[in-house]
Parts: structure tokens; sequence; C-alpha cells
């Protein structure tokens, strides 16, 4: 089966400038709530709105892939037959997934896989498409109504990359240059967000969407804070807080996490400056005043 052998594995330590040859770009595209409500008109315009990104990406080849927890190919084909009316030479229907095997829509081919295959999808995409260095991927694109807001932060430092959540109920406070949501359903909020993405990146190149993304502040749960003290990663923390995401409801949560951490290991005096500006900022707190002049007295390691 074309495209899927794997000799040489793929290194999120291989930055883009040493990458020697121009880049392809590879899109996973979920089915259900996703795409399954493609029409011949919004397949054009989803092929149309990919080579626009190809081209600006520099001209090489576009992979897309349909991606399914369907036991079955056949729902896969339908969305193929509409896209492949519009696909050139350029743009290439890849291996799509569904649960438990492998579907070849070149050669209408399924492939069994076994029990449990493609349960993660991501995981799968990453496995056969960026792992495949014949492919040559330096930009892709996760498409899924129920794609994890985490998954972005992954790749945030390595490779440039969206990820488009169409049929959502309500927006995302959260959502950012890489994580994007819309309550529109199915490929019309795939297409919507595609086009808003497009204008975002306008006149950049790979290594500039990259740039842009390795200074992204994205919103973290409980525990990545508490993940963040654990490390005394006290810089990464202050300006988390101090950024447009963070969540003040979570603010007395992190000053207990933060005097405990104290209480069980005391902090080194280096870490003293950005403990200080990390409580000075929870002072925005009104609730918190009389706990941060309390916490003025934590104790330091001597050093």
């Amino acid at each position: 089966m074309g495209g899927l052998t794997m000799q040489k594995e793929y290194s999120f330590d291989n930055t883009l400038e040493e990458s020697k040859a121009p880049q392809s770009i590879a899109i996973m595209l979920d089915f259900h709530r996703t795409s399954d409500m493609i029409t011949e008109s919004s397949a054009e315009i989803f092929i149309n709105l990919i080579d626009t990104l190809r081209k600006q990406f520099g001209g090489q080849k576009a992979y897309i892939c349909i991606s399914s927890h369907n036991q079955k190919s056949e729902q896969i084909k339908k969305i193929l037959d509409e896209l492949v009316k519009f696909t050139n030479k350029d743009i290439i229907l890849g291996p799509s997934f569904f649960y438990g095997g492998i579907y070849d829509y070149n050669t209408n081919t399924e492939y069994n896989m076994g029990a449990f295959f493609n349960s993660n999808k991501v995981k799968t995409f990453q496995e056969y498409y960026l792992k495949n260095l014949e492919f040559n991927i330096g930009w892709i694109a996760l498409i899924d109504d129920s794609i994890s807001y985490n998954t972005h932060k992954y790749y945030k430092n390595y490779l440039p990359m969206v990820a488009i959540k169409p049929s959502q109920k309500s927006y995302n406070p959260y959502a950012n240059f890489m994580h994007r949501e819309s309550v529109i359903d199915n490929i019309f909020g795939v297409i919507e967000l595609l086009e808003e993405y497009i204008k975002d990146i306008k006149g950049m190149s790979l290594a500039d969407v990259l740039a842009r993304q390795s200074k992204l502040i994205s919103h973290l749960s409980e525990f990545e804070i508490q993940t963040l003290i654990k490390k005394r990663d006290f810089k990464t923390l202050y300006e988390y807080l101090h950024s447009e995401v963070s969540d003040e409801n979570l603010f007395e949560k992190i000053y207990e996490l933060l005097v405990k951490e104290n209480s069980d290991d005391p902090f080194e005096l280096t870490d003293k400056f950005y403990i200080d500006k990390t409580f000075n900022l929870l002072k925005s707190g009104v609730s918190f005043r009389e706990k941060i002049i309390e916490a003025k007295s934590l104790a330091y390691k001597n050093k």
C-alpha cells in the first residue's frame, strides 16, 4: 500500500530550519459531526482552502486523511467521493482510518489492522503521516468536533499546526491561534475556521507560524498549574497568570498550592523574584489581600 512505509522516523527535534526539502501539509478530517454533511459545493470550497494553504507553505503536496471511529469504510468513501471531484495532482487523498483498519481510496481496499486500531485518531494520524518522512510534512490540521483542547500544546514548539473543532454548543473563551472552535455545524464550521486561520496567517511562512506558536500562552488546567509548581517553574507560572487566558477563579487554589509546596519543601532564594511577583499578581483578587500579606513570611532555603 503506497505511502505507508515507515523506514525513517519523525523526530520533533528536527526544526524547520534543518529541513532541506520544501515541506508538504497533511489534514486529518473527522467524519461524525465534522464532515458527514459535506456537499459538492462545500467540498469544492474545502479543497480550495487546502490548496491555498498548500501554496502558501511552499507549494508541495497536500495529503487529506479521513479518520473515523466507524467500523467500516463505506462512510469514509462517501466523503472522499465528494472531495476527489476537486483534487489535482498536488492534493492527494491519502490513507484513511476507521476503527480497526485502513482504507485506501485509490484502490478501494480495506486493510484489517486489528481490534482497537484508530481508537486514538490523532495518534494514528501521527504514526502514519508524521513518522513517515517520505511525506515530509511541515504543517498539519487536525479537524475533529471532539478534539481535546490540550492537543495543540503538544505541537506548540515543534510543528506548525491548527486544531479545528466545529459543531460546538457554545463558544470557548480559551480558543486561540492554534486551537479554534465554532458553533457552526459540521463542514460549514470547518470552512469558517479555515478561512479565519488563512486570514490570520496571511504572508507568513512555516517558520513564522512556528515562531508565533512558540509565544502562545494557552489556558492551563489545575493539574498543569500544579505540575508547574512541583517543577518550580515559577517564571512560567507568573507569565501564565499575567496573561489574558488565566482563570481568576483558580487564584485561591493556586495560592493554596504554593503555600503547601513551600511547607513541604521550602523555596530556594533564587525563586523569590518570581514568587513575589506571583503573589503581588494574586493580590488583584481582593479577597486574598490578607492571605497574601501572610504569605510574605514564606520560608526560603538559605543557600
